[in-house]
């Protein structure tokens, strides 16, 4: 019984631990610039879902519940944008997040916020400079397709559009019949 309760102290202080860690990070988000570089930019993290992001903020750190948190404070920054940038075989929505877009001032500002130089952000996009990062099956879950949606962000965004490309092969089309001249008209033979 005592090794039961000893065993569950240490979980729940544990847990208060990992608490107060992330929110030192909310509250002071300089104080640990290099986790929040792990996430957007060492791993040049562009467009992925929830599952990609738990990947990118290390488990020995950090559990789920903190995961979430830091994520949402992403969001609420607009560092990332939440969206149903992916669909399934069946064209079901699936949420998404994509990093925000270098041109909107909001990110800059929130960026340096949290340590991170612009420039930096920008070529964690494309490493390979001058050339467009090309977004294909090898970024996403194999059994996932590109919403509409995805496509959408991106061409309205003039620094998405001339730096980032989607394989359109991969992006959810629905196959309509659409009404010919041939198959309206009533046959009277």
């Amino acid at each position: 019984m005592e090794f039961l309760l000893d065993s569950l102290f240490s979980t729940k202080l544990a847990n208060y631990c990992m608490f107060l860690e992330v929110t030192n990070l909310i509250v002071n988000p300089k104080s640990s610039s290099s986790i929040w570089k792990s996430i957007l930019i060492k791993r040049q993290f562009i467009l992925g879902t929830l599952t990609d992001l738990f990947k990118m903020i290390p488990c020995r750190l950090f559990d789920e519940q903190s995961r979430f948190k830091l994520i949402d404070f992403l969001v609420s920054r607009k560092l990332l944008v939440k969206g149903d940038w992916f669909c399934d075989a069946k064209g079901t929505a699936i949420t998404g997040y994509i990093k925000g877009s270098p041109a909107d001032s909001e990110v800059a500002v929130n960026l340096a916020e949290l340590g991170i130089d612009i420039e930096e952000y920008k070529r964690s996009f494309n490493p390979n400079n001058n050339v467009k990062r090309h977004i294909d099956g090898n970024m996403i879950n194999q059994s996932y397709l590109f919403s509409t949606l995805l496509q959408k962000r991106i061409d309205s965004d003039d620094w998405f559009k001339e730096n980032i490309e989607i394989n359109e092969s991969l992006i959810y089309t629905i196959n309509q019949l659409f009404q010919t001249t041939s198959n309206s008209r009533k046959s009277f033979f």
